[in-house]
């Protein structure tokens, strides 16, 4: 359209919607509905579409007060396709809702409960281009009960929104391919084309992106610290073809928040700053660390829910799969020192303290020591076969034996320790060489 004829178009526009408000100040409703139509779709032609979502809101309003219903649905329909060529969904969403609400106040017949379906599912739309899925369904679901179920079943829109949600969650592009490619045949409205576009892109990000959780093991103990890591890549954005009619290009990806679901005995000490940008086709690295505070064989870490945004219009979720992980007590670990208490010389008996001690944080039970001395030491006194109940996490047991050294030099003393951890599985026999240096 040429600039003088927009101009006279605007102009034209603007003395039927200065009508309008004149009757209906005057409380002539029906004449004022007749004026505000005109100006709406004047406003519509030339691309004032923030002024036609206003001026069509008020067609319906008009027949509100003057009590004829039956166009009202219609107009709140046409007002939310004016905010959708402005990209106002949420906006846009709620018109929808009302042109429902007067859809259903209708005789139930078929074209009562097609056009309410209608109108829910764009507003459902709505909701999925706002990250708001779960409100949108539960939306669905009240008009569910208000129609009847056939017509529910029947109904193209539900049926696409149910197409749409299957794909994304078997992440099968080919199937949004399908949808796109036969888009012709539903005869939408310019801005509800707009709006199942936007949709489908949407739905094409989401399986696109790709993303991997990483953990170097999966096997754990109590207080130790997991390092993971979330690859996302979106150099898959670089293949979609874009749509020349929609007009809108990928440009800009913003992470602002993370949502994780780990098992009780796990605690987050660290995740990633927020926000986080990405231009399309960059990859990133997300850095995670938790703890493990009890053991438990069916911990696990995930799935990381991440709120993402495409230049700040649409909302979508970056979703990881979950890692199951199993968390342990750790090792119970005994050791065995040997302390002498006065130099050991040759052909002098000497004092000997032998410590066993249990520095993990399980118990030791049923404990079989014994200790080996080569024939160039004799002991003289004290017991070289030790046998415990248990040794508690941190505690020690100690026991003095006499040993005389027969000749000078180098020699080993070996231990062989045997007990079950506090998960009772058997540890040992264990064996290790303590030297001892003898002087004459």
């Amino acid at each position: 359209m040429k600039e003088r004829d927009k101009q006279n178009l605007i102009e034209s526009a603007n003395k039927k919607l200065n009508k309008a408000e004149r009757f209906f100040e005057i409380e002539n409703y029906n004449k004022a509905a007749k004026h505000f139509k005109k100006a709406g779709e004047d406003f519509f032609k030339v691309g004032e579409y923030d002024a036609a979502e206003k001026i069509f809101s008020m067609v319906s309003k008009s027949y509100e007060y003057s009590q004829e219903y039956e166009n009202i649905s219609d107009y709140y329909r046409k007002a939310a396709n004016a905010s959708l060529m402005i990209d106002e969904f949420n906006k846009a969403g709620q018109s929808f809702q009302l042109a429902a609400k007067y859809a259903l106040k209708k005789e139930r017949c078929k074209d009562r409960d097609f056009n309410a379906l209608v109108c829910s599912s764009f507003s459902y739309f709505c909701f999925f281009l706002l990250g708001r899925q779960d409100k949108g369904l539960t939306y669905i679901k009240s008009i569910k009960v208000k129609v009847d179920m056939d017509s529910f079943r029947e109904n193209i829109l539900t049926q696409l929104i149910k197409n749409i949600t299957t794909a994304i969650i078997e992440k099968n592009i080919e199937s949004l391919e399908e949808i796109e490619n036969n888009l012709e045949k539903y005869k939408f409205r310019r801005g509800e084309l707009r709006l199942i576009k936007f949709v489908l892109l949407l739905a094409y990000t989401n399986i696109s992106i790709k993303n991997q959780l990483n953990f170097k093991k999966d096997n754990f103990t109590t207080d130790e610290k997991i390092d993971c890591s979330l690859d996302i890549n979106t150099k898959p954005l670089l293949n979609l073809t874009e749509d020349k009619g929609l007009n809108f290009e990928i440009k800009k990806l913003t992470f602002n928040n993370i949502r994780i679901t780990a098992s009780n005995n796990l605690s987050i000490i660290r995740r990633p700053q927020l926000p986080i940008e990405l231009n399309k086709g960059e990859k990133m690295n997300l850095k995670f660390k938790a703890v493990s505070n009890f053991p438990d064989p069916k911990s696990f870490f995930g799935p990381i829910l991440i709120t993402s945004k495409i230049n700040e219009l649409l909302t979508f979720y970056i979703k990881s799969k979950i890692q199951h992980l199993k968390i342990s007590s750790p090792p119970t670990q005994l050791g065995v020192y040997f302390k002498n208490l006065r130099p050991p010389l040759i052909n002098q008996t000497f004092p000997m303290e032998i410590t066993v001690s249990n520095k993990s944080t399980g118990e030791a039970l049923e404990i079989e020591i014994e200790l080996e001395f080569p024939k160039e030491l004799k002991v003289m006194r004290g017991t070289t076969k030790k046998q415990l109940y248990s040794i508690r996490p941190n505690e020690e047991i100690r026991w003095e034996i006499q040993v005389k050294p027969l000749e000078p030099g180098e020699f080993d003393i070996n231990t062989t320790v045997k007990y079950n951890d506090s998960d009772n599985n058997i540890i040992g026999p264990k064996s290790k060489a303590y030297p001892i240096k003898i002087k004459l």
